[in-house]
This record gives C-alpha cells, sequence and structure tokens, in this order.
C-alpha cells in the first residue's frame, strides 16, 4: 500500500514577493545602458514596434524615455487590445547619460497589472522611444499547519483570526516541508503577568541536523492582538524570519532559545505546496 502524504494548509493569504524582473522584448534587440545617477540601467530602443512576452501574475512598471523635443505618440497593447495611448513631454533629464544619444529625458512611468497566464505585451511608437519593463510577480502564501507543536493558539487581531503554534525548547515547532523556496515565520513571545514592557527573546531555526540559526529580536506587548483560547497570555507584537529552504526533502525545527516560549505562524509560497505520493 502506497503511504500518501500531502501538506496541510489552512489560511489563504496574499503577499508580492521580491521577484522583481526586467523583461526583454521578443526577437533580436540589444540593449542599450543609460547611465542614471551613478547606476546602469538596461533599455531597449523601439523605433516603431517592440513585443514582450510576460507571464503573470505581475504587477510592475513601464519605463519611457525618449530624446528631448520630439513628442512621440506611444499605444500599448495587451494581447491585441489596446490599454493605453500617450504622448512621452518629459523634459531633459539631468541624470540620465548615454555615449550615443544626448538630450536623454525624464522616464514616463506606466504601472501594469498583468493577470495570470502567458501575455504579449506591444508596444509601438510614431518616433525613437527606449524602453524598460520591470514587474515582480504576485506569489500567493498559504497558512501551513506544523506536524508538531506545543498546542495550537488561536489569535485574533483587528477582529481577523490567525492559527499559531506554541513552542517550546523542550518541545520546538517542527514542519516538513519539500524545497527549494523561501518559507516566511510569524513569531509572537508570549506575555505572563509577570512579565512587563519591552523584553528580548531569541529564536533558534535548525534544518534537519544541521547547526541552528539563531534570530534575536526586541517586542513589546501587542495593543490590538489577543488570545481567544487564552486570555491570561498576552502576545507579543510580530517578528518575521525568513528561512530559504534547499532543494529536496527537509525537517525544520523554530524553537525559543531559552525558557521562554513563543508562538508561531508558518507561511509557505504556493510553488511549495506539494503532495507527495
Amino acid at each position: 500500500m502506497r503511504s500518501r502524504k500531502i501538506f496541510i494548509v489552512a489560511i489563504l493569504v496574499f503577499a508580492v514577493a521580491a521577484w522583481a524582473k526586467v523583461f526583454p522584448p521578443t526577437g533580436k534587440h540589444k540593449p542599450l545602458y543609460f547611465e542614471i545617477s551613478g547606476k546602469k540601467y538596461r533599455y531597449w530602443k523601439c523605433d516603431k514596434k517592440l513585443s514582450f512576452e510576460i507571464d503573470g501574475v505581475r504587477e510592475g512598471k513601464i519605463y519611457i524615455r525618449t530624446i528631448a523635443g520630439t513628442k512621440p505618440k506611444v499605444k500599448i497593447y495587451l494581447d491585441g487590445d489596446k490599454i493605453k495611448e500617450i504622448k512621452i513631454d518629459e523634459k531633459k533629464s539631468k541624470k540620465a547619460r548615454h555615449s550615443k544619444y544626448n538630450n536623454i529625458t525624464k522616464a514616463y512611468v506606466m504601472q501594469i497589472k498583468i493577470p495570470d497566464g502567458k501575455h504579449k505585451l506591444t508596444i509601438k511608437s510614431s518616433d525613437l522611444i527606449f524602453v524598460r519593463i520591470n514587474a515582480k510577480k504576485k506569489i500567493k502564501y498559504y497558512s501551513y499547519v506544523p506536524q508538531k507543536h506545543a498546542g495550537g493558539m488561536v489569535l485574533v487581531s483587528r477582529e481577523t483570526e490567525y492559527g499559531y503554534y506554541k513552542s517550546k525548547k523542550s518541545h520546538p515547532v517542527m514542519f516538513e516541508i519539500i524545497g527549494k523556496g523561501t518559507v516566511k515565520v510569524m513569531t509572537r513571545l508570549l506575555y505572563d503577568k509577570t512579565m512587563k514592557g519591552r523584553q528580548h527573546y531569541s529564536v533558534a531555526v535548525r534544518i534537519d541536523d544541521g547547526k541552528p540559526i539563531t534570530y534575536s529580536f526586541e517586542t513589546e506587548p501587542s495593543s490590538v492582538s489577543y488570545f481567544s483560547n487564552n486570555k491570561d497570555i498576552i502576545p507579543g507584537k510580530g517578528r518575521e524570519i525568513t528561512i530559504k529552504i534547499p532543494e529536496g526533502h527537509h525537517y525544520v525545527y523554530v524553537y525559543p532559545t531559552n525558557s521562554r516560549e513563543i508562538a508561531m505562524r508558518v507561511l509557505v509560497p504556493e510553488y511549495m505546496v506539494k503532495i507527495k505520493k
């Protein structure tokens, strides 16, 4: 009989991860490098039309520069449908430099939102422009139930409930996961009646039998959160740990380094939520 293990997920949350990407156009186009405030940025020359293939869900920006005084008309299409028509009339930039092109303008910046799936973004211009598209991928994160913990807790913050799990040095939280990816762990120091004001605490993270990494935090009692199933314990303000999981199947242990207790919540990106047979 085959064993089937499902990574358990609970509350769906959204976050924008720092997967920023500069998209090159389709076809053979060499980039130009503009020096702006001492840094080099890739742009592509467009004298008639450029097309870009972009996979969603993404949010980002289109940067368009031109030669001062030319004032080109620009049309932007998504999958063949015109979504924007603009006239570039920016002033000469005092910071942008290029060895071949003089009088480069300031960037016209347009916000873009790309839906899920693969899409074709096309830019058409009546005159020479320079284009750069920079977008971040939007990733869904899920609240993940650890396989071992010292007790479940329900944290209420601004009228929303979140599942937290208690961790002790003698009874750490352990969750089993398949990498590669980045996991977020929200920790809160548990205040009892004897603890007041600002407090320091440390949290150790160990992957499999590796050497623990220690994170130190300063916190204070939260004024907007409480535990609905234990009113005698006051949650500290949340502190975040980012854990990079290597390729393969792993056991991750998270626990306080001393006798103090913490509550924690594990957030796993969608691409790491897998089924193992």
